[in-house]
């Protein structure tokens, strides 16, 4: 369905889409149609706009299409396991067109080539082609895809407009207004296995606009309180704990001693009553087959006096607890928390009896900005390496209801203290109370175990290991020159004029290079004389128009030019602003947009440059952090629970420095000239003092993650041998070779296994047999259904299983489950690759992958473009793939190359069809 739609709609508040409609402008002579939606949608324009979008509907291009002969190759080798019925891989080729006139069907004979190259298929077991025949096939369908290659390249099909996700805006409120926003509230981004930028996964509805509407009403009220407190001068406050804590103890102390003392004279004055002649044969009755605590609970439910209530209690229970299960315990832990040295000058983080949580809150009549938390911290003498942490956070309740913001190593001691410092943001609907703990599991109900657990094991609560001498907060501080200055929300008259001002200035800067029209400023305008007619405040009425720009189409999406002629924004801009989101996901800066203007960047060596600041940058943290998440999977790291007690020093603090160590080698690999090679093999690690301790290594201390170098026969080094990629491949309890398998063929060696056929038996069910995990596996895979498909990854799972659940090194495994067994075993690394070379151990498994950094490199490539492009990658993009590889290779894959390579690419300068019609402003 086609209909016009006048020029006049454009301003329509409220123009409404359904499904496979067309909207084309009357002055057809300008070869555009407006954008096409695959689902009916509404839009609420506030501050909206219409999007104009090509398709190229004009003109036929050419269709590559297959000599039919080929139809009977595909029908001799291929169709018995890709047909209706079978459809292995979730491949059907029976159907298969000749004509390669979709991406979809151009992308299914590129995975025919590839497969039949590379010699997968037809499987070795299978009926296979004479080579003459085979080298006709793969010859005429290389041909053929090079023409469908330039046929629907040359139709249209690349990237449109997309949303902002979740990250990008809120690293662009973050750079626009200075303050950080929560965006849990926004739907998730991405799906389908692709990125968060994949414009065809950011689609936007009704509800999402008042979403924004309401954010940006939150944002632009934090920054008016940031801004109003400007220049505040800095605050000090200075706690010094014992002074505070230590009475408060005295006063538990001599509660929990009272306790004691009224359930003794309780039970005298039972055991009394009972020695009497009327109670005499009672109480002996009683006394058969019963504690003496079970014989006093009995007593008062039976005899119902002495009453508790004389005592001070409700009933037998009350004083039971108070008296007996508690109050002993607790007596006897501040006896040994006061035996520790310096209780005088300073409190402990003890069990959560005693005190396990400091916690300071800022001043409600301070401004808000940014603050530092200061701790002069020190850890026990006699405290374990494990437990020289504290983590910092939000203790919002109860035992373990604890927000884990940061951690942090204790390496000052009680003779020299050291001075930990975090800082935080206060805002106005932020928390102002923050608290540190010794390090443990972020799990409820944990340190009640624990304090229980190590009476009946030691007859002692857990052993305090870090001392707080005192607690210092300041600020706000003065604001950092490094980070983008925000845009001034002030204005100097409260009245219209000003407040046009303000809107005017906001929008200049949201709508990243394109020109507010006068009409959308007006439009707003009428919006806060409105609200100030009604009784609204200066500043009400204004956050009111204001946090209509941050819901505007023109912030919330990334825009093409209106047409070839009018450039708003020149093309320079909008390279700057791809360029920013694709290395930054944040808008670019001042000197991004200083150079972009006057066409710099349409300078190789210009833009060469202007990559490798934007890879020096800080910023670019976060591309790593995106891309590397969704990358890696590493999304797995949160898919269980780890087992407490089998997997201890895995706690929250620890996963989350897990994950950065990817993060941040593969950081250092790029700020250093470093391969992409190191990735798959290195002689050194990027690591902090937790996974220092986590990997059992001496000497490395501190919160700074930095290089580590290995000796030759340790198993680091590498993405194999880091705990975050170890823990992803397993179940939170055990290791799992199938997963870690998997993982490695995606990932490392860019053979990702077809999916699992459905009813596979579990593993599960092995669980009542005394089997080693190779056994297990074998087991498991012996049906020749799960062998043809297993085969490609247990191999290297079982050269993996040296590393426990959480990446620890082990030679030996066991297995147990009450009422089979138990059984103990020496690990066989061995294995050998699919249609590979074989491994004695992890070592040399290790050394093989690492020779396949090739399949590595495309992996790499392919991924860093469909984050860069913001859409998937298809058989068109393979000449770009290959020049990048190749560019790398000639540079020993070094990450910067390929970063170089993609923002070089034509296909990354013009990642739009030609004629894009830009958004329009307009407001309801």
């Amino acid at each position: 369905m086609v209909r016009s739609l006048p020029e006049s709609a454009a301003c329509s508040p409220d123009p409404v889409f359904q499904r496979d409609e067309l909207i084309v402008p009357q002055r057809a002579q300008e070869r555009r149609i407006f954008l096409k939606f695959s689902s009916p949608m509404t839009f609420k324009f506030l501050g909206g706009m219409v999007f104009l979008v090509p398709f190229h509907l004009f003109g036929e291009a050419p269709v590559a299409r297959m000599d039919p002969k080929h139809a009977a190759f595909l029908r001799d080798y291929c169709v018995e396991c890709h047909d209706a019925r079978k459809h292995k891989g979730d491949v059907r080729l029976d159907d298969l067109s000749l004509a390669m006139d979709t991406m979809q069907r151009a992308d299914l004979w590129q995975k025919v080539l590839a497969q039949t190259n590379s010699g997968e298929m037809p499987p070795e077991e299978a009926k296979q082609p004479d080579k003459a025949r085979k080298i006709e096939f793969l010859a005429d369908l290389s041909e053929t895809l090079v023409v469908a290659r330039k046929a629907l390249g040359d139709s249209g099909a690349r990237t449109v407009i997309r949303r902002l996700n979740k990250r990008e805006y809120r690293n662009t409120i973050r750079d626009l207004l200075g303050v950080e926003v929560d965006v849990a509230q926004l739907p998730q981004d991405g799906g389908a296995g692709g990125f968060d930028t994949a414009s065809n996964a950011l689609t936007l509805s009704s509800d999402q606009f008042e979403s924004y509407l309401a954010l940006g009403k939150k944002a632009i009220e934090g920054a008016l309180a940031l801004q109003k407190a400007g220049g505040a001068p800095i605050q000090k406050f200075h706690k010094e704990p014992e002074g505070v804590y230590n009475p408060y103890f005295a006063r538990i102390l001599k509660g929990k001693e009272e306790a004691v003392a009224k359930y003794t004279q309780w039970t005298q004055a039972i055991d009394q009553l009972a020695a009497s002649e009327e109670y005499a044969d009672k109480a002996a009755e009683m006394r058969k087959n019963r504690t003496s605590r079970k014989f006093y609970l009995e007593w008062d439910r039976l005899v119902g006096k002495p009453s508790p209530k004389e005592f001070g209690f409700k009933d037998s229970a009350d004083i039971d607890f108070w008296g007996v299960s508690d109050a002993p315990n607790i007596i006897k832990a501040f006896g040994d928390y006061y035996a520790r040295p310096s209780t005088d000058q300073g409190v402990y983080l003890a069990c959560h009896k005693i005190h396990s949580v400091e916690t300071y809150t800022i001043p409600d009549r301070w401004p808000p900005g940014e603050y530092v938390y200061r701790y002069r911290i020190a850890a026990a003498d006699d405290a374990p390496p494990e437990r020289r942490f504290v983590q910092f956070g939000i203790h919002r309740g109860g035992i373990d209801n604890f927000d884990l913001m940061s951690t942090h190593e204790v390496t000052g001691t009680l003779q020299n203290p050291q001075i930990l410092e975090v800082r935080v943001s206060v805002g106005a609907d932020k928390s102002r109370a923050y608290s540190i703990r010794e390090k443990k599991r972020v799990r409820r109900g944990t340190e009640a175990v624990e304090f229980t657990r190590s009476f009946e094991k030691t007859g002692h609560a857990p052993i305090p290991a870090i001392w707080v001498d005192w607690c210092e907060i300041e600020g706000p501080l003065p604001k950092d020159p490094s980070k983008p200055q925000a845009v001034s929300l002030l204005s100097a008259k409260e009245d219209a004029a000003g407040a046009r001002e303000v809107i005017q200035r906001l929008a200049n800067r949201a709508f990243r290079g394109t020109t507010p029209q006068p009409e959308f400023i007006d439009r707003l305008e009428n919006v806060f004389q409105s609200r100030v007619a009604q009784g609204d405040s200066f500043e009400a009425a204004l956050t009111r128009s204001l946090s209509v720009v941050l819901a505007s189409p023109a912030f919330l999406y990334l825009v093409e030019p209106e047409n070839l002629e009018r450039r708003d924004p020149p093309p320079g801009v909008l390279l700057a602003n791809r360029l920013a989101y694709f290395l930054w996901s944040a808008p670019p800066d001042e000197e991004l947009l200083r150079v972009a203007p006057t066409g710099g960047l349409a300078v190789p060596a210009i833009l060469s440059a202007q990559v490798d600041r934007l890879l020096s940058s800080p910023r670019f943290e976060a591309f790593a952090h995106g891309f590397l998440h969704q990358w890696l999977d590493m999304d797995r790291l949160e898919f269980f629970e780890f087992d407490t007690e089998k997997h201890r020093p895995f706690d929250d603090s620890a996963k989350e420095a897990a994950r950065r160590e990817v993060y941040e080698t593969f950081l250092y690999a790029l700020r250093n000239k470093g391969s992409l090679r190191d990735l798959l093999s290195s002689r050194y690690l990027v690591i902090n003092g937790l996974l220092a301790n986590l990997y059992g290594m001496e000497g490395v201390h501190g919160d700074d993650f930095r290089r580590v170098e290995l000796p030759a026969d340790s198993p680091r080094g590498g993405l194999l041998g880091m705990a975050a990629t170890l823990a992803m491949g397993s179940n939170g309890n055990d290791s799992s070779p199938i997963h870690r398998g998997v993982w490695v063929a995606r990932h490392l060696l860019n053979e990702p296994p077809p999916p699992p056929p459905a009813n596979v038996a579990q593993i599960a069910r092995l669980e009542k047999q005394l089997l080693t995990t190779r056994e297990r596996f074998a087991a498991h895979s012996e049906d020749a259904q799960c062998a043809s498909c297993h085969r490609r990854f247990d191999g290297i799972g079982f050269g993996l299983e040296n590393f426990d659940a959480i990446g620890r090194w082990r030679i030996t495994d066991t297995y147990e489950k009450k009422g089979v067994g138990k059984k103990e075993w020496v690990i066989d690394a061995s294995g050998r690759l699919f249609r590979g070379a074989e491994f004695r151990d992890y070592f040399e498994l290790r050394d093989r992958i690492a020779q396949r950094v090739e399949s590595f490199a495309r992996q790499f490539t392919e991924a860093l473009l469909a984050y860069a492009l913001g859409r998937p990658i298809s058989f068109v993009d393979e000449p770009l793939i290959e020049s990048i590889v190749a560019q790398a290779r000639a540079r020993n894959y070094e990450v910067r190359e390929f970063f170089q390579a993609v923002a070089l690419s034509p296909a990354f300068h013009a990642p739009h069809s030609s004629g894009v019609k830009s958004a329009q402003n307009t407001t309801r």
